[in-house]
């Protein structure tokens, strides 16, 4: 238990072995025979990796599951082997969080509409969209019509370099979490929270067609690509935009952005996908987007929307069942101030850096 417990805790800081050895004065033998469960670790070590690693004692005391979490990042090279685990560590340390949360509060699981099939990802788009009753055009708060359907949302705050968008993953079965990087404009948090919908619905309780024969990666790729063709129509249906992205420009795309509330990359590349633009144009405008540059940052901000379930989980334990913060930190695994900064701040988690010693100086 506690092997596994250190190794999440030392992830999630985004420390290597070598490094925590350095912060607490453990040679790095021990600290991976510690993690390997191989050997026993004392009260007095515990407390120095406690201390270097800010978790409270109980955090290591708390049974966990870890699993392999699929992660989405933005398009070109990936992070860092070391900057994945991290973020890996950090989701999986969440959901056992929420998992926690959720043992003393009632909450309602989805409903997965039948006949979800992962190949027809603009026909799921459809049917979800149907299914919760969303009228045609834009959605105007996407957080609140997921959260109505008892998805929770849960901000994080990754650095550039992480290129980290978003993540879902399975509390329980009909019990999902999307995680997203909240340090991202909000028309490419929508896009993610869109894309992770498509994750979860023909993914997670789709039926799904996965060819054995060929490369995992290769499916991984099929998935991201189905996955985004149920955004691109969840967010932008074909039958109520096409009339709107034809005879494209600048300023259209721009007033366009704000009326469905996606980027105009995003735009650009619906009506590259739907055939109403060419190769040539849709190459063009990219060029024009590169002069401009806009690639990397778009002009014009939309409306922030804020997620709320877990504020009202956290509003029931202080108010319904008396905990305090520093009850619900504990319960948890955390120290009170980090608690605090995630559930009751701006709702942010923010990765800690590691500290150098005097001794690594």
């Amino acid at each position: 238990m506690k092997s596994q417990r250190i190794t999440i805790a030392r992830e999630s800081r985004g420390l290597t072995q070598k490094e925590l050895a350095l912060a607490t004065g453990i040679s790095q033998s021990q600290i991976s025979k510690f993690e390997q469960d191989t050997k026993e670790m004392t009260d007095f070590d515990l407390e120095k990796i406690s201390k270097a690693l800010e978790y409270p004692i109980s955090f290591f005391n708390k049974k966990i599951d870890t699993h392999t979490v699929h992660l989405d990042f933005r398009k070109g090279k990936l992070p860092t082997d070391k900057s994945q685990r991290k973020i890996m560590a950090i989701a999986n340390r969440t959901r056992d969080e929420i998992k926690n949360l959720l043992k003393e509060v009632d909450k309602e699981s989805i409903i997965i509409p039948e006949n979800i099939f992962s190949r027809k990802p603009v026909e799921a788009a459809k049917q979800l969209r149907n299914f919760w009753k969303i009228p045609k055009g834009p959605i105007h708060n996407l957080m609140e019509e997921v959260e109505e359907k008892s998805i929770i949302l849960m901000p994080m705050k990754f650095s550039e370099q992480d290129k980290f968008t978003a993540c879902a993953l399975e509390l329980s079965y009909s019990n999902p979490l999307i995680i997203y990087n909240s340090t991202h404009p909000m028309d490419r948090i929508r896009f993610s929270i869109a894309h992770e919908l498509g994750h979860i619905f023909l993914h997670h309780h789709g039926d799904q067609d996965v060819d054995l024969s060929v490369p995992y990666e290769f499916n991984q790729k099929v998935k991201e690509e189905q996955a985004n063709e149920f955004a691109s129509e969840f967010l932008m249906p074909e039958e109520e935009i096409a009339k709107d992205i034809k005879e494209l420009n600048i300023e259209k795309l721009q007033q366009l952005k704000y009326k469905w509330k996606v980027s105009m990359a995003a735009l650009l590349e619906r009506a590259r996908r739907l055939t109403i633009i060419n190769e040539l144009k849709y190459i063009n405008f990219r060029k024009e987007f590169s002069y401009r540059k806009w690639l990397l940052e778009e002009p014009g901000k939309l409306p922030s929307e804020e997620p709320f379930l877990l504020k009202e989980i956290i509003e029931a334990y202080q108010e319904d069942l008396g905990f305090t913060k520093k009850e619900i930190a504990e319960r948890i695994g955390l120290l009170e101030k980090e608690f605090v900064s995630i559930y009751l701040g701006k709702m942010q988690l923010s990765v800690l850096q590691f500290k150098k010693t005097n001794k690594d100086q």
